[in-house]
C-alpha cells in the first residue's frame, strides 16, 4: 500500500511542477516558443543518440560480415581444391591418359588454399600424397564450416537499426513528433486561457 501511496505523491509533485512550468510560461510567447523547441530537440536528440549506438553496433556486425566474407573465399578455395583432387584420384585410378594433368592442377589448387606455405602442406606435395592432401583440405573445409555457422548470428541491434530507419518507421517518428509538440502547444495554449480566466 505504501507503493502506491509513494507513486501518488510522485505523480502530484510531477503534476505541481508541470504546473509551475506552464504558469512561468503563459506571460511570455517566447518561453512557450522556447519550451517547444526544447521538446522538439530532445526528442530529435533523443533518437539521434539511440541511432549513434545501434550504429556503433552494426560496425562490430560489419566486422563480422568482412569476416563471414573471407571465409566464404576460403572455404570456395578449398572445394575447388578438393574437387580437383578426386578428379585427380578418379583418373589415376582408371589410368587415365590425362590423370598427370589433373594431379598438377591438384597440387597447384592444394598449394594455393592458404595464404602461408606451412611445412605439412610441403611435404604433402613433395611425397604426392593425395589422399593425405584431399584429407586435409576436408579437415580445413569443416573448420572454415564451423566458424562460418558461430558467425551466423545476426545482432538485435542490426535488426532495430534496419527497422528504425525504414521510411514507414521514419514518417511516424516524424508525425509522432509533430503530434507531441501540437500536443505540448495546445496544452500550453489551455493553460494560457484558464490562467488568464482565473486572474
Amino acid at each position: 500500500m505504501s507503493q502506491l501511496s509513494d507513486l501518488d505523491e510522485n505523480i502530484k509533485n510531477l503534476v505541481g511542477k508541470i504546473d509551475r512550468y506552464f504558469k512561468w510560461t503563459a506571460d511570455s510567447a517566447w518561453k512557450r516558443m522556447f519550451t517547444l523547441i526544447a521538446f522538439g530537440g530532445l526528442i530529435l536528440f533523443a533518437q539521434a543518440i539511440y541511432l549513434n549506438h545501434l550504429i556503433t553496433e552494426m560496425d562490430k556486425d560489419s566486422i563480422q560480415y568482412a569476416e563471414e566474407n573471407r571465409l566464404l573465399e576460403s572455404e570456395i578455395r578449398y572445394g575447388l581444391a578438393i574437387d580437383w583432387l578426386d578428379t585427380c584420384l578418379k583418373n589415376a585410378s582408371l589410368k587415365s591418359e590425362n590423370s598427370i594433368w589433373y594431379c598438377q592442377y591438384a597440387i597447384e589448387h592444394y598449394r594455393n588454399t592458404t595464404e602461408t606455405n606451412n611445412e605439412h602442406k610441403e611435404k604433402l606435395i613433395k611425397n604426392i600424397a593425395y589422399e593425405a592432401m584431399l584429407i586435409d583440405l576436408k579437415n580445413n573445409k569443416r573448420r572454415i564450416e564451423a566458424d562460418r555457422l558461430r558467425l551466423k548470428y545476426k545482432s538485435p541491434e542490426y535488426e532495430l537499426l534496419t527497422l528504425l530507419v525504414s521510411k514507414t518507421v521514419s514518417t511516424l517518428f516524424i508525425a509522432l513528433c509533430i503530434l507531441s509538440i501540437l500536443g505540448l502547444s495546445f496544452a500550453m495554449y489551455k493553460y494560457r486561457k484558464k490562467h488568464q480566466r482565473d486572474a
